[in-house]
């Protein structure tokens, strides 16, 4: 979950360079000829954090993924178009604490964040690609850095009301994903004549996990609320204290810390990204010329 704001396009390495190629068995359902997954998105595709998104333990390098630099040349890595879908995670963090939320700069807003994803989408098109797979933003406001019940912790820890920031979270995130909807449904099927553009609702998801736990998460105590490794300033401290569960119980969690998904909750998208492609999962809606009735 990427990025940060100071242009028109907020996210700052949506390059080819930095995306993540997944070869994958081709599906026999949906999509039978993809055979390729290119994820764009900083917090896993950071050309400095490769199989270290945000923390070591948490992300670790796979066999049969090939994981790539940008070339200075400027080439593109040769993949055949029809058999590659790029799926496109941006936007998260330009509504952060470091960003809209308590750094806003004039003239950028929600509007911006979601047209990033148009612009890319074009640089993409144009150079040939027609199978994209868009996800909006998770429920920020639920994650313990913005939720009601926030802290003070590694990431912040300057007085400031608690209350207001989810509340001004949830108006960002739910404004943001209407917009996400709106483009994918209405704008980018004309913009992009051929292509066959997915929407995935990473809302609707986390949404699930949170109210439905035991259908994603490994009980019998599901904690959807507290962070597996928790740092916090007690009130009137300036000491940071840290908590960490006990890895047998991590796959019981929704979140890793403050603002990031736990591992299993990173399994859970992947195992639902790969029933998009295979036309079998609640959460997506395809949309463009190939769909028109």
């Amino acid at each position: 979950m990427p990025g940060k704001h100071p242009n028109v396009c907020l996210t700052k390495a949506l390059t080819l360079g930095a995306a993540l190629i997944c070869h994958i068995d081709a599906v026999k359902a949906g999509f039978p000829s993809i055979k390729n997954l290119v994820t764009f998105g900083d917090s896993f595709m950071d050309e400095f954090g490769i199989g270290s998104a945000y923390n070591a333990n948490v992300t670790h390098e796979y066999d049969g993924v090939t994981y790539i630099k940008s070339p200075e040349s400027g080439d593109y890595v040769p993949l055949i178009t029809e058999e590659t879908m790029m799926s496109i995670w941006i936007g998260t963090n330009d509504v952060g604490y470091d960003s809209l939320l308590m750094n806003p700069q004039e003239g950028v807003s929600v509007v911006n964040t979601t047209a990033c994803v148009l612009d890319w989408m074009k640089v993409l098109y144009d150079q040939g690609m027609r199978n994209f797979l868009l996800q909006n933003m998770i429920p920020l406001y639920r994650a313990p850095f913005y939720s009601p019940d926030g802290y003070n912790n590694k990431y912040w820890n300057v007085p400031h009301n608690q209350t207001e920031w989810s509340i001004l979270m949830a108006e960002m995130v739910q404004a943001s994903n209407e917009l996400y909807a709106l483009r994918t449904k209405y704008i980018a099927p004309s913009q992009f004549p051929g292509a066959r553009i997915g929407l995935f609702d990473s809302f609707g998801l986390f949404n699930d996990i949170y109210n439905n736990p035991w259908k994603y998460l490994v009980g019998p105590d599901y904690n959807v609320k507290d962070a597996i490794n928790a740092c916090r300033y007690p009130e009137g401290s300036s000491e940071l204290i840290c908590v960490n569960q006990p890895p047998e119980v991590h796959d019981s969690f929704l979140w890793w810390d403050e603002i990031h998904p736990s591992e299993q909750t990173n399994r859970v998208i992947a195992r639902h990204l790969l029933a998009a492609l295979k036309g079998t999962s609640p959460f997506v809606s395809w949309y463009g010329s190939v769909y028109a009735s």
